[in-house]
């Protein structure tokens, strides 16, 4: 008789699409928001230098997430702690602001993405790459 090896199903792979999804679609939220703020702030005549100023760093924390979705796949542990830190500061940076129906939509998303971080946070490190 042939000797099979059966391969364990991964479990984990899922988990991490649907992290990676959440981080895609706090990404698009953000980059929305920054077209949105952007167009507004050129009809009310900023300075340059502030609408500048704003909407980079709105480009950064856009460019974070997506980093953070990409990094979540190569399932490296630095990948997970940097994901949780860029969560906390983001949902840190949003409740510190003005506090309108943006930023509790922005805040409860990054509250979603930590919790379901934590949630498969033990599964992900045991078998991420040190």
């Amino acid at each position: 008789m042939i000797k099979r090896k059966y391969q364990k199903a991964d479990t984990l792979a899922p988990k991490i699409v649907t992290a990676q999804f959440m981080f895609y679609a706090n990404a698009a939220l953000w980059l929305g928001f920054g077209i949105y703020v952007f167009v507004d702030m050129l009809k009310v005549d900023n300075f340059p230098s502030t609408i500048f100023l704003i909407t980079f760093f709105l480009l950064v924390n856009v460019s974070a997430m997506i980093f953070c979705a990409v990094a979540l796949g190569k399932r490296n542990a630095w990948a997970y702690y940097f994901s949780i830190f860029i969560i906390i500061l983001n949902a840190f940076f949003t409740r510190v602001g003005g506090f309108e129906v943006f930023d509790i939509i922005a805040f409860l998303a990054d509250v979603a993405l930590f919790i379901f971080l934590v949630m498969i946070g033990k599964a992900y490190l045991t078998q991420a790459k040190r």
